[in-house]
């Protein structure tokens, strides 16, 4: 899904209404005023996908991260291990970007409706570098999603005995240390 050509774009408005709404649901995707909403709509691409497509594909390199606004996605192993299901507000392969390495799981949208907001590398990089507390509040909310999924597979690997100290990542105790 690194080209959006055959993909239909949202408008602006369209944007800022799902980027705005999606701080309602979003575990991590929050704190953004209104000036920030618009930086951001104005950085990212905004599309909408049909039941069926694959957004992102298993050992593809990662070149953008993507925010599910509207609909849910199923995720894929393996190329066929369904190994979960993400919804409104969830994030997906801010790993990848992260590690530089090529995606572990293939996205396929599971609902006519399902509307993402795209996020190239070179787009974060250049938000972050001109407009420095936007980009950190984003750096944070993708460390965030990246080590709350780490968590998540590290307790569901281990006797709970051995994870008793993990916590879950919160945006306000990761900014700590940011």
């Amino acid at each position: 899904m690194d080209y959006l050509e055959n993909y239909v774009v949202c408008t602006e408005e369209e944007a800022s209404r799902y980027l705005r709404g999606c701080q309602n649901t979003s575990k991590f995707w929050r704190g953004f005023d209104d000036h920030d909403v618009q930086t951001l709509v104005q950085r990212m691409d905004f599309v909408r996908v049909k039941s069926g497509e694959t957004i992102i594909h298993e050992d593809d390199p990662g070149h953008f991260v993507a925010v599910l606004l509207n609909g849910s996605c199923t995720i894929y192993a393996k190329k066929s291990i369904k190994v979960g299901t993400i919804h409104k507000g969830d994030i997906v392969g801010e790993n990848s970007l992260f590690e530089g390495d090529r995606r572990t799981a293939s996205v396929v949208s599971s609902s006519n409706s399902t509307v993402l907001a795209l996020w190239k590398t070179r787009d974060i990089v250049d938000t972050y570098l001109n407009f420095p507390e936007i980009g950190l509040k984003v750096v944070r909310i993708l460390a965030c999603s990246g080590m709350s999924k780490l968590t998540q597979r590290c307790l569901l690997n281990s006797p709970k005995e051995e994870l008793s100290h993990v916590r879950t990542c919160s945006v306000s105790r990761m900014s700590r240390y940011l």
